[in-house]
């Protein structure tokens, strides 16, 4: 029965259990469990006192657009980019920022920048209002796995303060849709990566598993 036993408890090792996100709204305990990470801040891509998208010019908006690899799209009217002194992101805000022209949710898509990502965030605002209600929603491989109901703060009138993220155990992010239902969602400073502490599933199953290798032993 032992030969039977220890190859079923290794098994176990390689076994991914579903995955449990973490969610932060402080950007520091977020960015502490980070060992590699791109930060995505949408500047350089139209002029500080202009906006537009990366493909055309000034005033240039469309539905679908990617940098640095990540796929940015919305379900409906056109997604921009704003220059930190634009029409759209105003002042004294000192950043440019990504943005939904008309109310459309935003989707932000890792699929097209890669695999085996285990976190993500960024600074989710209204570029008209703040104290504005809306969700943002995490999806994985395994499909949806966590929805937030947030409070955006005003992005053009105002540094952000509201960061939101999420880091997961197993398995891998794909993609997170940020909807406030109001013209003008904002992202900034989009951060995503890979954490630096070992996910607590697979230190779990490893105990079991030696802890059955163990009882093995003994039985033997």
């Amino acid at each position: 029965m032992n030969r039977f036993l220890i190859p079923a408890a290794l098994a176990c090792l390689s076994l991914n259990s579903a995955a449990v996100p973490t969610f932060y709204n402080d950007f520091t305990s977020f960015q502490n469990q980070l060992s590699s990470s791109t930060t995505i801040d949408f500047e350089g891509i139209v002029a500080d006192n202009e906006y537009g998208t990366v493909e055309g010019g000034a005033f240039d908006l469309r539905a679908s657009t990617v940098v640095d690899g990540v796929t940015f799209s919305v379900n409906t009217g056109t997604l921009g980019v704003s220059g930190k002194d634009g029409p759209v992101s105003g002042s004294p805000y000192d950043s440019a920022l990504l943005f939904s022209n008309n109310a459309g949710e935003i989707t932000v898509d890792l699929t097209s920048a890669g695999t085996g990502f285990t976190s993500i965030g960024g600074f989710f605002g209204d570029i008209n209002s703040s104290g504005t209600t809306g969700t943002l929603s995490l999806f994985g491989s395994s499909g949806l796995l966590d929805v937030q109901n947030i409070i955006a703060a005003d992005m053009g009138f105002g540094t952000p303060s509201n960061f939101f993220g999420w880091t997961v155990d197993t398995g891998d992010v794909t993609k997170v849709v940020f909807n406030l239902d109001q013209p003008f969602e904002g992202i900034d400073n989009l951060v995503f990566g890979t954490t630096s502490v070992p996910e607590p599933s697979i230190i779990w199953l490893l105990g079991s598993g030696l802890a059955l290798i163990g009882f093995v032993r003994r039985r033997a």
